[in-house]
């Protein structure tokens, strides 16, 4: 009778084990699927517009930080050869790293104001929001 109870636990385990496993490899091949799914069109022409990474906010955010033409123009072929098509990509990148510089800084500044007793406490807080915000930029 044990030799019974031994063998239903082992076969439950394994049971158990290879389905896990098939589940596994079955939700990665519906994310594999849902990908290669054609999303909505994010081409102008077609009359729909792209929904972008931050909302509305991003043509604000994007002109926080100025850029040169020549700039523009070598981010976006660098953009390109990533593989970022979309006609918003730039604007999208530029947001971005307006949201991840600004962002430390501001927060570099609560910190100080409200948490910091000493002079040389907030100027270490300033310096760490710096540097994130250096981070940011560079991302």
């Amino acid at each position: 009778m044990e030799e019974y109870f031994l063998l239903a636990l082992v076969f439950i385990f394994v049971t158990g084990l290879s389905l896990m496993g098939y589940f596994a490899l079955a939700k990665k091949r519906q994310r594999v699927e849902e990908r290669l799914v054609p999303g909505p069109s994010s081409d102008p022409s077609m009359g729909s517009t792209p929904e972008l990474v931050l909302g509305d906010l991003t043509p604000a955010l994007a002109a926080q930080i100025p850029m040169s033409a020549e700039t523009k123009s070598e981010l976006q072929r660098d953009l390109m050869s990533a593989g970022m098509y979309r006609p918003t990509a730039l604007m999208e990148y530029t947001a971005v790293r307006a949201v991840l510089t600004i962002v430390p800084l501001i927060l570099a500044g609560l910190i100080a104001l409200v948490f910091t007793d000493t002079t040389a406490a907030a100027v270490r807080v300033w310096i760490g929001g710096l540097i994130l915000a250096g981070l940011g930029f560079s991302v």
